[in-house]
């Protein structure tokens, strides 16, 4: 089938998933209405549960036709998408990461209502990556009472990002709503140098040496063009891994706008967007490894002021120990052993 084929037929079904999406609306207004002019006669019930059985039909065959519609549409932009800008990925438009993959993440607050698709891992200039679009919503109450907050509705990220020595370093704009647990430690909360960085992003780390170390300029000036495109976003540095929440607010990254005409260049250049924000983040965490490398290369030592102050810490105690255990020695050969029932003691 050619493109202008395809096009077609997305566009077809577009439209009719978009009236059979009403008939539901109007069957419940002729349902409404109905009842009550029909409620003291015999066909009230047969009305009711007439309307019931056609509202769950119809919402039945719109769902699974929406479902086709996204796939046909994920197979012809997405798919293309992915395989020219990052490669041979393994791609699963259907599933996504598990609550745990979520929960250990830091960065989203669960809930008790969950899914999740669009499944992308691979390698791109060899760093491993994972993402898939979440929605974790927590439910109160029931009927009248029942409310729905949505905790987080976006794409969550994994990528391998080593960072010897760093514990938990934590990064939310002002207004993620529900920021996650981090790893449930006790964080300190740090001011970078950049005041209008500060405006927008709360920063948090188990140690404060830490944040100043990540948060180069590159790194920050990536962060600042995510949120510029999304909602509100959040990062976690912990186990040689970035875990990175973009909450869109309810939009799915490679799903069409079903409201709107389909356009196969707006659509091409949209799914390629989506797509080069994993792009942007690697060549930023490659780039902050690359000046680390030179620095390492030009000064012929550790420039890592992590490990630099893990190894001054273990060179300072050390010390400690050789000078204690000098005066030790000294100690003990100043002094004469008496003798006890236990043995040889020394001299009090």
């Amino acid at each position: 089938m050619s493109t202008i084929d395809i096009m077609r037929d997305l566009e077809q079904r577009r439209k009719s998933i978009q009236i059979k999406t009403i008939v539901p609306l109007v069957i419940f207004f002729a349902l409404f209405f109905g009842y009550f002019g029909y409620a003291t006669s015999a066909l009230g019930p047969l009305i009711f549960f007439g309307a019931m059985i056609g509202m769950v039909v119809c919402a039945t065959k719109v769902s699974k036709e929406k479902k086709e519609f996204q796939r046909i549409y994920k197979e012809t932009f997405v798919v293309g998408a992915l395989k020219e800008i990052l490669g041979n990925v393994t791609y699963d438009p259907f599933h996504g990461f598990s609550e745990y993959d979520v929960a250990k993440t830091g960065v989203v607050q669960m809930g008790n209502r969950f899914s999740s698709e669009d499944y992308i891992e691979g390698y791109y200039d060899g760093v491993h990556f994972r993402q898939s679009d979440v929605v974790v919503k927590r439910e109160t109450g029931s009927g009248k009472n029942k409310h729905t907050y949505i905790h987080f509705s976006g794409r969550l990220f994994e990528f391998d990002c080593p960072l010897d020595g760093n514990v938990s370093t934590l990064l939310f704009s002002k207004n993620y709503q529900y920021p996650g647990h981090g790893l449930g430690m006790k964080y300190e909360k740090v001011m970078m140098e950049n005041e209008a960085f500060n405006k927008r992003f709360k920063i948090k780390a188990a140690r404060e040496i830490d944040a100043f170390y990540i948060l180069t300029p590159h790194m920050m000036e990536c962060v600042d063009n995510i949120l510029q495109k999304a909602k509100s976003v959040g990062l976690h540095f912990a186990n040689n891994k970035l875990y990175i929440g973009i909450n869109y607010g309810g939009k799915s990254a490679f799903d069409a706008n079903m409201n709107r005409p389909l356009v196969y260049a707006q659509e091409v250049e949209k799914v390629k967007n989506d797509t080069r924000v994993i792009v942007d983040i690697v060549k930023t965490l490659k780039l902050d490894q690359t000046a680390r490398d030179e620095q390492m290369r030009r000064n012929g030592g550790i420039v890592d002021p992590i490990a630099e102050l893990n190894m001054k810490a273990s060179m300072q105690t050390a010390q400690m120990n050789n000078q204690m255990y000098g005066q030790q020695q000294n100690t003990q050969f100043n002094q004469q052993p008496t003798e006890s029932k236990f043995g040889f003691t020394l001299k009090q």
